[in-house]
């Protein structure tokens, strides 16, 4: 882009809508793919990128050639802005965290190209995030594959988050390529010689996209805490990929190959969380413990050997996966239910259609490859208890109650996996099959009160269903509850599942009309003790409360609704004023899970102060206005505004999109009138030769 062009244009669209709308889709990727630091915007036009950044908390700047549109950034922030050429940045080496560029690259004359990659690699310490037009007037129109190669032998490698964003975006009607890079260690730069010739994150995602995405599928399958393994990891390129991808507490990537490590230990060393170590797979499970190991990536398919499944079943915790790449012959023996469950393990799911890199043509997707997750079957955990700092599932005999699971629990590990919303198995036949023989074991009375409450709540979400089919699961609600009055269940954990199973059988008889069931059981929640367990046993109290209330309010009864509620804020201001150390232990930083609950916590309390002040003068006057009480996330307005954003950009796109149908539609019939007229001259020569003969 010369810089009369960009200067018109800024002149055009500084301060446009569109721009701030795609600033914040972009500072979104950002931080997405690269986590925050200190970024430089080139071809940061009229600064909305770099004011949105720094809004967020970043150290943001920006260049651009136009002036133009310099003196419009300057005059909006006092952040640091120049006119400078891509050519010779003045940023010193290794200044910047993060390099964010956008229409800059396709607008340079490709002889250019090189040095001004040179240039980028120079500055940033970390990553690179491209936008690139590979289309209409871009000086050097390339396809993706030529960019990511250009980046990729100028010293840089493929994302390590580059699959958690849309590969592309439109803007105004015009398509850019995202492309999100990383720069590669100096000693571990990618020349294409042979030793880094199975670092997949060094070749185009045309060729290398599908065993790229398979690792950030694997990635979400791996537990806060989990201790992982990468078997078979080659150059390290699968096991960076999980590490930072994941929250696992370690990532071992097992290679037994010295060439292959030491590229993996110079190249992916900077993350604490991932350690290499040259050893078979074999020899590496054979000197590992019982129940050492939660994940496994299994590479090779050698999970599809029977005695090597039955070693990982021996290494893996209860519940722990491995989520194995499969070819046909291996796919028939590992997706085989029977020969599975024989070597201790469930088929959680089986993932179709991972192999499309971006922009693929359908004869490059072409894979026999299909990954399969397995689960080590959580029942083998009976007897057993957590000894490993499984961060928030371990727990010590000092514990509080909310985390005293051993000693609540004959089988402690079915917490994470058939209770613990977001990391359980998100497989529903499983959980149900998984529940089902809990509750047939007849072993535990707080663990048959867990898999009813999985139950019910699954029976719940099955949708409609007809009236015959709620006696057996509302009976086996009443098993469960007079197990934990008869038995004497673990004093602690005792309001937890009387509250909860009150609370879901409440939910059950409110779904097919019996008002006055529901409402007993949502009163025996509210008046049970949750305190003596967990203040975020208040999710289950304020949630009943203010649907009692609404229920009241239905009825006409508003001091019976103002009771109900009263009892939910009060939930709320108990929230407020915890003891930590009793609540949540001495850890500095609490398990994952405490901040959301408590955040549920105050969101029904304030859903219930709010209905309590819309009735305060004890009259049905306010009562239409409590609709907008129901449902409302009072601690998601940001995210509401989000929405709306993106709803007003699609609106944008939309009225892009409007515009090139027109033209579109002006110019086929630009072509149908070509047409015609052509057709009539070839008409009119017909007539003249047939004239000449």
């Amino acid at each position: 882009m010369t810089l009369n062009i960009a200067d018109d244009y800024w002149r055009r669209f500084a301060g446009a809508k569109e721009n701030r709308l795609a600033a914040k889709r972009r500072a979104e990727i950002i931080t997405q793919t690269c986590g925050w630091g200190h970024v430089l915007d080139i071809g940061c036009g009229d600064g909305a990128l770099v004011r949105e950044l720094i809004e967020q908390g970043f150290v943001a700047e920006g260049i651009d050639s136009s002036e133009i549109a310099i003196e419009y950034a300057r005059s909006h922030s006092r952040a640091s802005f120049a006119r400078e050429d891509i050519s010779a940045l003045s940023a010193s080496a290794a200044s910047v965290d993060i390099i964010s560029i956008s229409d800059v690259l396709e607008n340079l004359d490709e002889s250019e190209i090189g040095g001004a990659l040179a240039e980028l690699r120079r500055v940033t310490k970390n990553y690179l995030v491209a936008w690139i037009t590979c289309e209409g007037r871009a000086q050097t129109r390339r396809p993706r594959a030529w960019w990511e190669s250009r980046l990729l032998d100028a010293g840089f490698r493929i994302g390590l988050r580059a699959f958690n964003v849309p590969v592309g975006e439109i803007c105004r009607g015009v398509s850019r390529e995202i492309l999100v890079m990383e720069k590669c260690p100096q000693p571990a730069r990618f020349s294409r010689n042979s030793e880094a010739v199975g670092d997949l994150t060094t070749w185009p995602t045309k060729i290398s996209g599908a065993s790229l995405r398979r690792r950030h599928i694997a990635a979400q399958f791996i537990r806060e805490g989990d201790r992982a393994l990468d078997i078979s990891c080659g150059t390290g390129w699968g096991a960076h990929i999980l590490a930072a991808n994941s929250l696992a507490s370690e990532v071992i990537g097992i290679e037994a190959d010295e060439q292959a490590i030491r590229y993996a230990e110079n190249g992916f060393s900077p993350i604490k969380r991932l350690a290499f170590v040259c050893e078979t797979s074999i020899q590496y499970l054979n000197r590992t413990p019982d129940m050492a190991v939660d994940f496994i990536f299994d590479t090779e398919g050698q999970s599809a050997q029977f005695e090597f499944l039955q070693e990982c079943c021996r290494v893996l915790s209860p519940g722990g996966r491995i989520f194995v790449l499969t070819n046909g012959n291996q796919r028939a023996t590992v997706g085989n239910f029977d020969w599975v469950r024989s070597g201790g393990f469930f088929i959680e799911h089986t993932f179709l259609g991972l192999d499309a890199p971006p922009s693929a043509e359908a004869s490059e997707i072409e894979s026999d490859v299909v990954p399969i997750l397995l689960a080590k079957d959580p029942i083998l955990g009976w007897g057993t208890k957590v000894q490993r700092e499984v961060n928030p599932y371990v727990l010590e005999q000092k514990s509080p109650p909310l985390l005293h699971f051993n000693a609540q629990y004959e089988n402690p590990w079915l917490i994470r996996n058939m209770v613990s919303i977001g990391i359980r198995s998100f497989n529903p036949k499983l959980l149900d099959i998984l529940a089902t023989r809990v509750i047939e074991s007849n072993n535990g009375v707080n663990d048959i009160a867990a898999a009813t409450c999985v139950r019910a709540y699954a029976f719940l979400e099955a949708g409609d269903r007809p009236l015959t089919e709620f006696a057996p699961i509302l009976n086996e609600i009443d098993a469960s509850l007079l197990d934990l009055n008869g038995k004497k269940a673990d004093a602690a954990a005792y309001p937890r599942w009387q509250i909860s199973l009150h609370y879901v059988k409440a939910l059950i008889h409110l779904s097919i009309g019996e008002r006055e069931l529901a409402s007993e059981n949502l009163h025996a929640c509210i008046s049970l003790p949750y305190n003596d367990y967990s203040i975020l046993l208040g999710t289950k109290v304020a949630g009943a409360s203010f649907l009692l209330g609404m229920m009241r309010i239905a009825e006409g009864d508003i001091a019976s609704a103002r009771q109900a509620w009263q009892i939910g804020l009060d939930v709320g201001k108990a929230a407020t004023s915890i003891r930590w150390e009793r609540e949540f232990g001495q850890s500095a930083i609490p398990p994952d899970f405490v901040f959301r609950e408590l955040t549920t916590v105050l969101d029904l309390a304030t859903r219930c102060s709010t209905a309590l002040l819309q009735c305060r003068d004890g009259t049905m006057s306010a009562l239409s206005s409590l609709r907008s009480v129901v449902n409302k996330q009072w601690m998601y307005d940001k995210l509401h505004q989000r929405l709306l954003d993106r709803e007003a950009e699609v609106e944008i796109v939309a009225a892009d999109l409007q515009k090139q149908n027109a033209d579109l539609a002006k110019e086929i019939l630009r072509l149908d009138s070509l047409s015609k007229l052509k057709d009539e001259q070839i008409s009119q020569l017909k007539v003249l030769l047939a004239s000449i003969k």
